[in-house]
C-alpha cells in the first residue's frame, strides 16, 4: 500500500506519512439505487433491491449465530 507525504510548511508536518487508500476506495459513490430508480421510473422498486439483500443478511446472521449457540 502507499503512503503519502505532506510537505513540511507546519512543524508538526514535517516528516509525516499516512497510508494512501486511493488503490481500495472508489472516487464515486455507488448508485445502483439511483439506477434502479431511473431504469424503472418506480421507488417501489427502489425499496425492493434495498430489502432483500438487507433481509438475506439478518436471517443470515440470525441462522449463524443459532448454529454457533447449538455446537458451543
Amino acid at each position: 500500500m502507499a503512503t503519502k507525504r505532506f510537505n513540511s510548511y507546519t512543524p508538526s508536518r514535517r516528516n509525516m506519512t499516512v497510508l494512501d487508500y486511493q488503490e481500495i476506495t472508489k472516487k464515486t459513490p455507488e448508485k445502483s439505487l439511483l439506477t434502479v430508480k431511473k431504469e424503472t421510473g418506480k421507488w417501489k422498486w427502489v425499496g425492493i433491491s434495498f430489502l432483500i439483500p438487507t433481509l438475506c443478511g439478518i436471517i443470515l446472521c440470525f441462522v449463524t449465530t443459532g448454529v454457533y449457540n447449538i455446537f458451543t
